[in-house]
């Protein structure tokens, strides 16, 4: 369409077919668990010691199945004058155009059920899309946990120690292409794996007099990637020349913290409160873009999640709070500031 005549934008029989994509994704999650706790309270720890165990199960699979059948190709003339809706939008580019081409959804899913058999289906990139998004992935986490809780005089001291034993498992699907660019068959992937982690944790508060308070603390947390990062699956775009990827060896990220922070409540309802904070991380997730150089997809770019870097992160922030009881009781101001610092080290390079 040659967009120098406005007369001819709007003219529905100029836009062809080009292709279509019939989609159904069903998605199901389900995620089941129980804990059980003791806890015993010390009558010589006065002032509220105690000692608590326990024991933590947690399940979740996710299963996804897309059902995508992609036609290129029609056996006739298919224009979107054949399922023109009454949508019409005026004054585009400064009034010089008005789209009404917009083609009825309606419409066309009942021409493509009338005519199904006049579309050519294209197996290669239907399976690509299908195939390649349709997945199972499990994760099952079984944890064990013991603290301590001591509080003499002016101190308060928690400290525990807890054991997570991680399983996953998955199913993907890998789509096999010739080299002619032809779809071959569709590979069933399955795996599965293991890990063990350790989360000490110690906690520290001590009153100053009557207003100040000094807390610390130094704990190990994680986080885990999401099951579309971990199944071993493959989704390429042919439009855009890309392709993603997943890792089924992705590492999970582990942060040791430490925590420093004084809290300064000057009157009733206002307080001024300094932290430091600094974090170690390990197994950095970031995404990693690079062109194949062979195979079918050489010269497409291929997205995936990898691990292998490491940061440091740290800072001091300032809050100040202040209760208006002038205007109103109900009415606080906040106040507060933030400094950090922010640190990743790639392959030995702090960059």
């Amino acid at each position: 369409v040659n967009l120098d005549e406005p007369s001819r934008f709007n003219a529905a029989d100029l836009y062809s077919f080009l292709d279509l994509n019939s989609q159904l994704w069903i998605t199901e999650n389900s995620e089941q668990g129980f804990a059980l706790n003791y806890k015993r309270s010390f009558a010589q720890w006065k002032d509220g010691g105690f000692i608590k165990w326990g024991f933590k199960y947690r399940d979740r699979e996710y299963d996804r199945h897309a059902g995508d059948k992609i036609y290129d190709q029609y056996a006739g003339d298919y224009t979107v004058a054949d399922v023109l809706s009454d949508y019409r939008r005026e004054g585009i580019l400064e009034g010089r155009y008005t789209i009404e081409i917009v083609p009825d959804v309606a419409l066309a899913r009942e021409f493509l059920r009338n005519n199904i058999d006049d579309f050519t289906l294209n197996v290669r990139r239907t399976r690509e899309n299908g195939d390649a998004n349709s997945y199972n992935a499990g994760e099952a986490v079984s944890s064990g946990y013991a603290m301590a809780n001591v509080e003499i005089a002016d101190w308060r001291i928690l400290a525990g120690l807890r054991v997570e034993q991680t399983d996953l498992s998955f199913l993907g699907r890998e789509v096999i292409i010739s080299e002619e660019g032809e779809y071959e068959r569709t590979n069933v992937v399955t795996g599965s794996r293991s890990y063990t982690n350790w989360f000490p944790g110690v906690h520290a508060r001590k009153k100053v007099g009557d207003q100040v308070v000094l807390i610390g603390s130094w704990t190990r947390t994680i986080k885990r990637p999401w099951f579309g990062q971990i199944v071993p699956y493959r989704h390429v775009d042919q439009e855009d020349q890309s392709l993603d990827e997943g890792n089924p060896e992705l590492n999970p990220t582990l942060f040791d913290n430490l925590d420093f922070s004084i809290d300064w409540n000057y009157s009733e309802g206002d307080s001024l409160s300094l932290e430091f904070y600094y974090k170690e991380v390990e197994d950095v997730v970031f995404s990693q873009q690079d062109i194949l150089a062979s195979g079918p997809y050489a010269g497409y770019e291929r997205n995936r999640e990898l691990n292998s870097a490491t940061a440091e992160l740290s800072g001091v922030k300032v809050t100040w709070t202040v209760g208006i009881s002038k205007l109103a009781e109900w009415v606080p101001c906040y106040w507060g500031m933030l400094l950090g610092g922010y640190e990743k080290e790639y392959s030995g390079k702090i960059v």
